[in-house]
């Protein structure tokens, strides 16, 4: 999530598809594994990746 953030920051169009992919992938292991609830990992994804497209549309 973290670089995530930090590549949207950056602007950097490849690295953002990258890092949403692995956070993507980190959320969904979290939720397998009980640590959070398919909801949240959803709405924390869904935040990103709003923010991704805010970042894109902006630049």
């Amino acid at each position: 999530m973290k670089k995530a953030k930090q590549a949207i920051e950056m602007k950097d169009q490849e690295a953002v598809s990258v890092q949403l992919r692995q956070a993507n992938r980190a959320l969904d292991k979290a939720v397998s594994k009980g640590i959070l609830t398919r909801n949240t990992a959803s709405r924390w994804f869904s935040r990103l990746s709003q923010l991704a497209t805010r970042s894109a549309a902006g630049s």
